[in-house]
């Protein structure tokens, strides 16, 4: 398994254009488990949904946070439908944005990619198209990743306040 998860980073390089999405910053920013671009192998399964979205992989749902106060949307594993969703505003759009993606592992049943992570999650991304919010960020400024996992939802319960670069809420 590690081996086909090396092959599958290396070629991810070369085909799709992805970099790594490893950080030395305190606060947890890097993919991890949930990219296979991370250096968390054999456990990694997937590229990250900004490398899936920019390639074709899978379909966003576009989400205008500038008219939604509050909404339920019924978002599945992305395995099961290439979906995820972006959430953006008009202030931020062309600059920064956010990818929320369904990793449910399946069961033994009914195993998926997931599977080996255990537990499932909404796993929240903050994507900087603009590369001087990368060295602004109100969250580790200077980190080179413009592909950062904010957030991983594992229980119902769970919630993340979601904040752009300069740190006011989204």
């Amino acid at each position: 398994r590690a081996n086909v998860c090396v092959i599958a980073h290396e070629a991810s390089h070369h085909v799709f254009g992805a970099s790594h999405l490893i950080s030395s910053c305190a606060v947890d920013i890097g993919a991890k488990k949930y990219s296979v671009m991370s250096t968390d192998w054999p456990l990694a399964t997937h590229l990250d949904p900004f490398m899936k979205m920019k390639n074709g992989l899978i379909q966003p749902v576009a989400i205008d946070l500038d008219t939604q106060v509050t909404m339920t949307f019924a978002l599945s594993a992305v395995e099961l439908r290439h979906q995820i969703l972006i959430l953006h505003d008009s202030a931020h759009v062309s600059r920064e944005y956010f990818l929320v993606e369904n990793r449910y592992p399946g069961t033994l049943n009914n195993q998926n990619h997931d599977f080996p992570i255990g537990t499932g999650a909404i796993v929240v991304w903050q994507i900087f198209e603009d590369q001087q919010l990368v060295q602004t960020s109100a969250v580790c400024p200077g980190d080179g990743l413009f592909i950062r996992k904010r957030a991983v939802l594992s229980k119902p319960e769970h919630s993340f306040d979601l904040a752009w670069a300069d740190g006011s809420p989204a």
